[in-house]
């Protein structure tokens, strides 16, 4: 979620694991040009506490080429460490054929829900 100027953007952000470097993928998709604070919130597995702020960002966006939304992801989604190839973006056109490439790390079963 982003939050600026009092408007609140959802799913204009997506932490996913990037599975063939091992390591973290943070992507932002902002909705407008201008000054951007970007702050990473990190926390061990293990930790019950809550996530703190690890890093910032100031971001000047200057264009936008088009804007978008990532898909609505849940807890699961980073505790099982799983990544998002396609579609990146989450607003699916109407009566489309949409190929999903993903990997879900363990997965023995896969269900998708429409609504």
């Amino acid at each position: 979620m982003i939050n600026t100027d009092k408007t609140i953007y959802k799913n204009g952000s997506l932490a996913q694991i990037n599975n063939d470097k091992k390591l973290w993928q943070l992507l932002f998709a902002p909705e407008r040009t201008g000054p951007h604070e970007l702050i990473v919130y990190a926390k061990r597995t293990n930790d019950r506490e809550s996530s703190k702020s690890d890093a910032k960002f100031n971001l000047n966006v200057t264009k936008l080429p088009r804007s978008m939304k990532f898909h609505m992801i849940y807890t699961q989604f980073q505790t099982k460490k799983c990544q998002i190839y396609t579609p990146m973006d989450g607003i699916l056109k109407k009566d489309s054929v949409v190929h999903i490439h993903c990997v879900i790390s363990g997965a023995k079963d896969v269900n998708l829900t429409i609504d």
